[in-house]
C-alpha cells in the first residue's frame, strides 16, 4: 500500500469511527430524545476545543472490530468557559456504552494526563452495559478458538 492509499484508509477510518453505532443506533438515541455523546460532548465543550484520544481503538475480540467504534467511550481534552477539562463520554450506541480491557487503558490514560496537568475530569456516563466482563477479564482464550 503506498502512502496515499495508507493515508485514504486513515481518513475512511477515521469517518466510520466517527459513525458510532451506525445511522439506526443515532435514530434510535434521537427517538428516545436523548443527545449522541458526541453531541453531549460537543454542547458541553468550547467551540471546537474538543482533542479526541483513542478515536480508532476498537475490540480486541476477534468479529467486533466493525462493531466497537472508539470501544465505546469517546475521550479527549476540551475547554468550558476556556478552562481546560478531561472529557469521557459512554456511547449508548456502541455495544450499550461498555467497555473492554482497552476501552478502560485508554480511560486510564486519559486520567494519567488529566492528573498530570491538573485538569479536572468530566464524565458523561449514558452507557448501560459497564464492562464487557470476558474482554476485561483477558479470558480471551477461553471465549474463541483462536
Amino acid at each position: 500500500m503506498g502512502f496515499q492509499e495508507a493515508v485514504n484508509e486513515l481518513y475512511r477510518r477515521r469517518e466510520k469511527a466517527k459513525q458510532m453505532g451506525g445511522a439506526e443506533k443515532l435514530q434510535k438515541q434521537h427517538a428516545r430524545g436523548r443527545l449522541t455523546a458526541r453531541e453531549r460532548i460537543e454542547q458541553f465543550l468550547d467551540p471546537g476545543s474538543f482533542w479526541e484520544m483513542g478515536l480508532l481503538n476498537t475490540s480486541h475480540t476477534p468479529g467486533q472490530e466493525d462493531v466497537s467504534a472508539a470501544n465505546g467511550r469517546i475521550i479527549g481534552m476540551g475547554a468550558v468557559d476556556g478552562r481546560r477539562v478531561a472529557i469521557e463520554a459512554q456511547d449508548n450506541t456502541v455495544l450499550g456504552g461498555s467497555g473492554d480491557l482497552y476501552a478502560h487503558h485508554k480511560v486510564a490514560q486519559l486520567e494519567r494526563m488529566a492528573n498530570e496537568r491538573g485538569y479536572p475530569i468530566v464524565r458523561l456516563m449514558d452507557g448501560i452495559g459497564g464492562a464487557r466482563l470476558p474482554e476485561q477479564m483477558g479470558s480471551r482464550g477461553m471465549v474463541h478458538d483462536k
